[in-house]
């Protein structure tokens, strides 16, 4: 049971950071006028927001514990603490990600990369057990892979 609780900490880290794609998220009030972002530019942040996500989830997941961390040995709350402590980060990572603006040249690439991120983030809201008891891979591998090839640190391993 135990390797299973850190199992479930750990997917919470990881969705954190799925969902942390912020940290600085509307800091610039970027307007239509304004330069897209460099490539430089949207990685740092990119990756604050995804840091971010992953401080907020464990936050969650603390909380989570504290309050009800005794229904951990069952499979709804496995499920809930997935539902609570993780998907809503990533969705707001998500969200925070694309309200940056993708660097020039770079559209295709990302929007395809956000995209899987958003499809990741439906089977995780779908099948939250495969996530935390799942064979070691997640819907969020595929994205994940991406990510670290384009650059990013903090948003490479989402959960």
């Amino acid at each position: 049971m135990k390797g299973r609780l850190i199992g479930i900490l750990v997917l919470g880290v990881l969705l954190a950071i799925a969902a942390g794609v912020s940290g600085c998220g509307g800091g610039d009030d970027a307007s239509a006028d304004a330069e897209p972002l460099t490539k430089a530019q949207f990685i740092r942040k990119a990756d604050a927001v995804c840091r971010k996500a992953d401080k907020d989830q464990m936050t969650a997941y603390l909380e989570f514990q504290t309050e009800k961390g005794e229904t951990l040995q069952t499979k709804e709350g496995r499920e809930d603490l997935i539902l609570t402590a993780g998907v809503p980060f990533v969705e707001e990572a998500i969200e925070e990600i694309k309200e940056l603006g993708i660097p020039k040249g770079d559209e295709e690439l990302l929007s395809g990369y956000i995209e899987e991120l958003e499809t990741a983030l439906k089977e995780a809201e779908e099948d939250p057990l495969a996530i935390a008891e799942g064979s070691g891979t997640t819907p969020f591998d595929a994205p994940d892979a991406v990510a670290a090839k384009y650059g990013f640190v903090a948003c490479s391993d989402f959960l």
